[in-house]
């Protein structure tokens, strides 16, 4: 059996595993929230959480199943709207699915202090 995986496929891929397990490495289980989104205005938000978050996992099911869809549905649509176009969508999926969940969490708690994070590879 051979797999076709893509170019940008591929670099999500690679990107997503070393940030999963780079963290683990760097600021061990409990640490890796530093990475995760947080609700702007809680003590724990920094600016570059909006990228970072877009590679995060909760834990490693999330982290299998994220890359097991990737890997399955991201060629196909790879190889249809192109490289370019597949690297925009993924990034602009990201930044929609953060702000959708900051507008709803601003909405139903309104509490910039509220500590858990956004792991956003799934909204991507």
């Amino acid at each position: 059996m051979r797999f076709n995986i893509t170019k940008v496929v591929s670099h999500l891929l690679i990107i997503n595993l070393l940030m999963y397990f780079g963290s683990i490495a760097l600021f061990g289980e409990q640490g890796r929230g530093i990475l995760a989104l947080y609700f702007p205005g809680n003590p724990n938000f920094h600016a570059y959480q909006i990228v970072t978050h877009m590679f995060m996992h909760g834990n490693f099911n999330h982290l299998f199943f994220n890359m097991f869809a990737l890997f399955m549905f991201g060629p196909n649509i790879e190889r249809v709207i192109g490289p370019k176009k597949f690297a925009i969508l993924y990034f602009v999926s990201a930044l929609g699915a953060m702000i959708i969940h900051l507008a709803v969490q601003y909405i139903t708690i309104g509490d910039p202090s509220y500590i858990y994070p956004m792991w956003g590879a799934s909204g991507a």
